[in-house]
């Protein structure tokens, strides 16, 4: 990536420091979710799926594949700090419209206006 693009590529995000994810592996997602926890859900070795509510605060739950025969599938990292990192991004096409990545448990945002009603700019 040129140098340019990857300064424009750091121009479009901005930290939410007030949003830290604690992940939680889990067999079972729980039927209550606490907000600021990235639920695991798996046995073993296998994942299946994390779920969270929506960091906007809008209440909606977002359940996230990590399987990876999915058509659409997350993929989990764990770091060595205890923080883990989700890929891609999540990019809400209907309700509050957020888009975010989960880097390192910390939620970023792709900009201001994803957490509002407003669309996302193409």
């Amino acid at each position: 990536m040129r140098r340019r693009d990857k300064e424009k590529a750091r121009s479009v995000h901005h930290e939410n420091s007030g949003v830290k994810l604690r992940s939680c592996r889990v067999q079972e997602a729980p039927d209550v979710l606490d907000d600021g926890v990235l639920y695991i859900v798996g046995e073993g070795l296998h994942l299946w799926y994390a779920a969270m509510l929506c960091p906007c605060s809008c209440g909606d739950i977002l359940n996230l594949s990590l399987m990876p025969d999915s058509r659409s599938h997350w993929i989990l990292r764990y770091h060595r700090n205890k923080t883990v990192t989700l890929w891609p991004s999540i990019a809400r096409s209907v309700g509050c419209k957020s888009h975010f990545n989960i880097r390192r448990s910390r939620v970023v945002y792709w900009s201001d206006d994803t957490r509002s009603d407003a669309p996302l700019s193409k």
